[in-house]
């Protein structure tokens, strides 16, 4: 990544953080499952609108609300050019259900898709 200046490198470092660890905790997808949100008319028009749009995926625990967005993450968003996907996998354990690692990690994962955002993040 380049950046504008060495305070700018600084900065966006600051918000660096394991989030990508905690996504991968999660199982994979058995072979065959998950697609079925690629057919879902609510995700197609998510996808389609050019706003920038929530995603918000809801269920009960244990339903694979985890397996499902860690399969979007790995494989669905990873070619997406035009958008910027950030995520957060929240857990019932010290580093995963806190709101400021879950922000710093959102933070981190928006300034290296959106570099030119750095400089709102820089005290004057």
């Amino acid at each position: 990544m380049r950046y504008k200046n060495e305070q700018e490198r600084q900065c966006h470092q600051s918000f660096a953080c394991i989030y990508e660890q905690y996504k991968d905790v999660n199982p994979g997808r058995v072979l065959g499952t998950c697609k079925w949100v690629l057919d879902h008319p609510q995700f197609q028009a998510w996808q389609r609108t050019g706003h920038n749009d929530l995603l918000w995926i809801s269920a009960d625990p244990g339903c694979g609300k985890s397996v499902l967005s860690k399969f979007l993450v790995d494989h669905e968003f990873q070619t997406a050019d035009q958008i910027t996907v950030c995520y957060f996998f929240f857990k019932d354990n010290e580093l995963q259900d806190n709101l400021a690692i879950a922000l710093r990690a959102l933070l981190h994962q928006l300034f290296s898709h959106q570099p030119q955002l750095l400089h709102h993040a820089i005290s004057m």
